[in-house]
């Protein structure tokens, strides 16, 4: 089993090195095209990372797993092509995403539609489909109502909504009495209300979890 382990990574590595590698820009997004070789229209997987600010290779300000970089490289090995991208705030907020106060969890979906669609206008690729870790399961499970696929895969994804979810992590961890204020303002939030300041342990944990949002950023929700 071992060898055979060994043999399967030797082959990701010379196809990653054959692979056609490119750096791409669509709109403010930059991404990273990767096509196996030897495949003259090959499908293409849409890769969407998790939470935090994450580049295209997986990796955060603290953690560097880069497991985005080797989800591609099994892919394309497999004679898959991958598109990987820098999600906001990934090396720094860029000014052409504009200001990160007006930041909303669907620019997040704006940005991957334009990928999809950059992928679908391309006329390179059989197959589209679409990837989404964690956070980015549910990016993609919006996404992918606006742009059509062929195939979505899900890797982790919550099937509750985001702020549940938040919620029962933090009632595990916290005493009640720290709790309390952060539930209500995860509840506020979900509401569509204006949480500004938001209480010390939501942001401090959010920013050490998911380096977001910025400590001027006023915390809204989506609507």
């Amino acid at each position: 089993m071992r060898a055979i382990v060994t043999l399967l990574l030797l082959l990701a590595s010379l196809a990653s090195a054959a692979a056609d590698e490119s750096k791409i820009r669509v709109g403010p997004i930059d991404a990273v095209l990767t096509v196996p070789p030897g495949v003259p229209k090959p499908p293409v997987a849409l890769l969407i990372a998790g939470s935090g600010s994450t580049d295209h290779d997986g990796n955060g300000p603290q953690l560097k797993p880069a497991t985005l970089k080797k989800l591609s490289e099994q892919l394309v090995a497999r004679g898959i092509a991958t598109l990987r991208y820098d999600k906001r705030g990934a090396g720094g907020w860029k000014k052409e995403f504009g200001r990160p106060e007006d930041f909303r969890f669907k620019d997040f979906v704006d940005d991957a539609v334009s990928l999809i669609e950059y992928l679908r206008a391309s006329g390179r690729f059989s197959r589209i489909a679409v990837v989404g870790h964690s956070e980015g399961g549910l990016v993609a499970l919006l996404a992918v109502q606006r742009a059509p696929i062929d195939r979505l895969v899900l890797l982790a994804t919550a099937a509750r909504k985001q702020g549940d979810l938040l919620k029962a992590q933090l009632e595990k961890q916290l005493p009640a009495d720290k709790y309390a204020p952060l539930g209500k303002a995860i509840d506020d939030i979900m509401a569509g209300q204006i949480v500004d300041p938001p209480p010390g342990g939501l942001r401090s944990r959010r920013r050490c979890s998911l380096a977001w949002p910025p400590p001027s950023m006023k915390i809204r929700s989506n609507r």
